[in-house]
């Protein structure tokens, strides 16, 4: 549960810091995939999931 929270933190504090352009730009660069702010903090909620399955033992 932390991992989805922690991620969208993440997210959070990036685009605060001004990162979510760069981050969304570079994503379109690398994969031609255009994504809304919506999608970026889906896409960090996807990262905090997955490390969170992933950590657990």
């Amino acid at each position: 549960m932390f991992g989805i929270l922690g991620g969208l933190l993440f997210a959070w504090l990036l685009s605060i810091i001004g990162f979510k352009g760069i981050i969304i730009n570079g994503i379109n660069e690398l994969f031609g995939l255009s994504i809304s702010m919506a999608g970026y903090y889906v896409l960090f909620g996807i990262i905090g999931f997955i490390t969170s399955i992933t950590t657990k033992r």
